[in-house]
């Protein structure tokens, strides 16, 4: 819509003049808008966030940092351990049916659920602040390793000193016993012969590789766990109780 003055169009006139206009007030004036400049103060606050100033400081903010970084490693070693605990229950109960029929796995069990305990008490003591919980946890990852070297060196030495596999077989399976037995022809005991020796080299290379892998893993868990001392030692001494609070919170320890 255009306003019509002394036969000449003008400008056009915008919708807040006409309801300005209907108000009966003047149309520069309601379409006049005055915007307040910021003040001072709200320059010199801008200037401050900008610079990093507040309640908190650039060196709060930095301590802060570091002692979530400190903490989150200790939860880690904390869920570490119990998913230890965890797994070795799993074991306890998986080997539970079969040492009913088998004594010597009576062993295991006792050991797993041992295990078990110690790995949970090791994650309270740790999830607690407590010096010992880095210590336990890690002497324990050895302990763990030195049973299962036992178990594969008494593995290793069954394997070795055991009666032959074969005349085992044949005691079992009476029809074999004339290809595989004592009356066997030299055809029969060189089978016997390459059937013995590939059960022992079976065994042997089966705890070795067990005795190899518990050294890797229960080693780098070993360490793991001894290195969270200076971790924990370090949160504890330097971390103030304000940002201990508030990362404590946070992070639901």
């Amino acid at each position: 819509m255009r306003r019509e003055t002394g036969g000449c169009s003008s400008r056009p006139v915008t919708a807040p003049e006409l309801e300005a206009s209907s108000l009966g007030a003047p149309p520069e004036e309601a379409h006049d808008v005055s915007v307040t400049p910021p003040s001072a103060a709200a320059h010199s606050a801008a200037a401050d966030l900008t610079r990093g100033r507040g309640p908190l400081s650039a060196e709060d903010f930095a301590q802060l940092a570091r002692a979530g970084a400190r903490l989150r490693a200790l939860r880690r070693a904390v869920l570490l351990a119990r998913l230890h605990g965890i797994g070795l229950l799993a074991l306890a109960l998986f080997s539970l049916p079969f040492a009913l029929f088998e004594p010597e796995l009576w062993w295991l069990v006792l050991v797993s659920c041992g295990g078990a305990a110690a790995e949970w008490r090791g994650a309270r003591l740790l999830r607690a602040f407590d010096a010992r919980g880095p210590r336990w946890l890690g002497a324990h990852q050895l302990l763990l390793f030195g049973l299962v070297a036992l178990y594969c060196a008494f593995g290793i030495q069954r394997a070795v000193t055991a009666p032959s596999f074969s005349t085992e077989v044949a005691s079992v399976h009476p029809a074999l016993a004339d290809a595989l037995g004592d009356g066997a022809d030299a055809g029969g005991e060189q089978i016997a012969e390459l059937i013995d020796g590939t059960y022992r080299a079976a065994m042997i290379g089966f705890y070795c590789v067990l005795l190899f892998v518990s050294a890797l893993y229960q080693g780098a868990c070993a360490g793991y766990h001894f290195t969270r001392a200076a971790v924990l030692r370090a949160y504890r001494n330097d971390t103030p109780p304000w940002a201990a609070r508030v990362l404590e919170g946070l992070l639901g320890w």
